[in-house]
């Protein structure tokens, strides 16, 4: 989908049966749909990442909260500043847009009162971000863990704070930059509807740990 404001939206006007949204509703979202179901599918480990070749890559396996704060914020513009013994390139952020599930929880976990910095390349999806991501060797970016581990080993991630993003961190709850995976319905899901919701909570679990993402049901 592209982005989480997005699958809301066309649920709301009608243009899907179903919206994916990986963030929790917001208060004015749930008034707007009125009667809704959401089922959670799964969860994702919201990961720091670059391309292997980045400068970082070769030495760096973890970042703090607070680098990786002033880094999206555009505090840290150099990699000789963020690490030392790094090259004195500047830094190129990838980010998402305000609405994506994503960015909601970088700003709400490590961004805090910190603002994404004017300067970061906002992309229109994951996808999106993942090819500027591989092409792009002085980006960083945060994406789905799940693109990371189907990258093929195009993309490095990076532990925050010693905890790398995997999905059992993601289920022991001690990975910090997670995000539910929603489905989402208005009014009563009719039979077709139901029927895909059904498969995914069945069967598209094994499709779900697949894809590198935390399945709901275990």
């Amino acid at each position: 989908g592209g982005g989480s404001s997005f699958g809301v939206k066309s649920v709301l006007n009608g243009t899907v049966n179903i919206g994916m949204v990986s963030r929790d509703l917001k208060d004015k979202e749930v008034s707007s749909l009125g009667q809704h179901q959401t089922y959670l599918v799964g969860k994702d480990a919201v990961a720091i990442a670059s391309s292997a070749k980045n400068p970082m890559a070769a030495t760096v396996k973890q970042l703090s909260s607070d680098a990786v704060a002033r880094l999206f914020a555009g505090e840290t513009a150099h990699y000789s500043e963020l690490v030392k013994k790094l090259p004195n390139r500047e830094i190129v952020l990838l980010t998402r847009d305000a609405g994506a599930g994503s960015t909601e929880v970088l700003q709400e976990v490590l961004m805090k009162d910190k603002q994404i910095s004017p300067k970061a390349l906002q992309l229109p999806s994951q996808g999106a971000l993942l090819q500027k991501l591989k092409n792009n060797t002085q980006a960083i970016g945060y994406i789905s863990s799940g693109l990371v581990s189907q990258s093929d080993g195009a993309l490095k991630s990076y532990a925050l704070d010693g905890v790398s993003p995997s999905n059992e961190n993601v289920l022991n709850g001690t990975y910090k930059l997670a995000r539910p995976l929603n489905l989402l319905v208005k009014d009563v899901p009719d039979a077709y509807a139901k029927a895909f919701v059904d498969y995914v909570l069945s069967d598209g679990q094994v499709v779900v740990d697949s894809l590198g993402f935390v399945p709901a049901k275990r």
